[in-house]
């Protein structure tokens, strides 16, 4: 094989969206490019080289990648080795920070001197500032999505960092809304309770039937209310049709991930699993619940071990720096307690407010293209 001038590598969901809208950017400013990487369906239908199909990689949580770590550790040895026999120009990795980083320190390690280059910052402003240092010995070039990143990474270290804008604001506005996209699921007219338990099992398994609970709680209030699920892949199917049979809410209707921006905007009220969703929804001015259920072990291990403790966990609110969207998080979560957070959401005054917080939103994340931005950045860089 002739060395690839790039390798990427994205290791979730997310990180296959905006990587392949990074490599549409890459590929239109040098058409002959060799890429070869880890990636999803999205990225796959680039022009990109698949070494690994990034569905190896889907693991969330403390217990989550411990019981997946036997397979990880394999597949990140047979990565690093890969890169070191081919030595890639470059090496461009997406988010998924806990691999990324310790990627980019064994590369260092073993002698690659070409340009290591991170695409959305770890989140080492809410914890682990330690792996700042470690990050400016080993990148060449951080690429940030959030405007509070890059003075944080300025005051904490050398490492050159670039603030290239956020891909979602290009994402929406280039998304091609279905004005009838209802008529395809035979959903009645009016408003709408969306579910968004998250796009793995796991995040399903915990965090679904909670949502179900709080919903059938809320549509006692309010029975005009619709019910809707975001079903991310349809693998997932089975899975969340098992648990609204089993918690009682056989009538929602499960909803394609080729309308998930068709429902975020429809929706009068969500449940969101804690994550890139939230901001989404706050982009589409829906009043949203974050929720995240966390395992026993992951919340001991968050409170005692990793001391994890910030005024808000949702991006929304930390762009905003107010409680935009309330957020129930922890062990054993009363679904009471989300069903109580969710009810003022409903009146007329919390909507028009989340309307105003949209806007502002969209102001701080401004209007530059990110993956264009990025995509520039490592042209330049390489």
């Amino acid at each position: 094989m002739d060395a690839p001038d790039l390798f990427i590598f994205a290791g979730e969901a997310s990180g296959d969206l905006h990587g392949s809208h990074l490599l549409q950017h890459l590929f239109s400013l040098q058409p002959a490019l060799k890429v070869i990487g880890v990636g999803g369906p999205k990225m796959r239908s680039t022009p990109m080289t698949c070494l690994i199909p990034m569905e190896n990689f889907q693991v969330m949580g403390f217990t989550d990648v411990l019981l997946a770590l036997p397979n990880l550790v394999k597949q990140f040895y047979r990565i690093r080795n890969f890169i070191l026999k081919h030595n890639p120009k470059a090496v461009v990795l997406i988010d998924y920070p806990g691999f990324n980083l310790r990627l980019a320190r064994h590369l260092r390690k073993k002698g690659f001197s070409n340009k290591i280059i991170h695409y959305i910052a770890p989140t080492v402003w809410a914890w682990g500032k330690e792996r700042v240092h470690t990050m400016s010995q080993t990148l060449d070039l951080l690429l940030t999505i959030f405007p509070f990143e890059k003075p944080f990474f300025d005051q904490h270290s050398s490492l050159n960092t670039r603030y290239v804008g956020n891909p979602l604001i290009s994402q929406l506005k280039n998304y091609p809304y279905h004005p009838n996209w209802q008529k395809e699921y035979s959903l009645a007219e009016g408003p709408l309770l969306a579910l968004f338990p998250g796009s793995r099992k796991g995040d399903i398994t915990r965090n679904l039937p909670l949502q179900i609970q709080a919903a059938k709680i809320v549509l006692k209030e309010h029975p005009s209310l619709n019910v809707a699920i975001s079903c991310a892949h349809p693998h997932l199917h089975p899975l969340i049709e098992k648990f609204t049979k089993q918690h009682g809410c056989s009538q929602a209707t499960l909803i394609s991930d080729k309308h998930t921006y068709d429902l975020m905007k429809a929706a009068t009220l969500a449940f969101s699993k804690s994550g890139t969703a939230t901001l989404e929804l706050a982009l589409h001015s829906c009043p949203t619940i974050v929720t995240y259920e966390l395992s026993r072990l992951n919340y001991l291990l968050a409170k005692y071990l990793f001391k994890i403790n910030l005024p808000f966990y949702c991006i929304a609110n930390i762009l905003l720096q107010e409680r935009l969207f309330p957020e129930v998080i922890g062990f054993q979560i009363d679904p009471r307690e989300l069903a109580t957070s969710a009810l003022p959401l409903l009146d007329a005054s919390y909507q028009r407010y989340t309307k105003e917080a949209s806007i502002r939103l969209r102001t701080l994340l401004s209007n530059e293209d990110a993956s264009r931005s990025a995509a520039l950045a490592i042209h330049e860089l390489v």
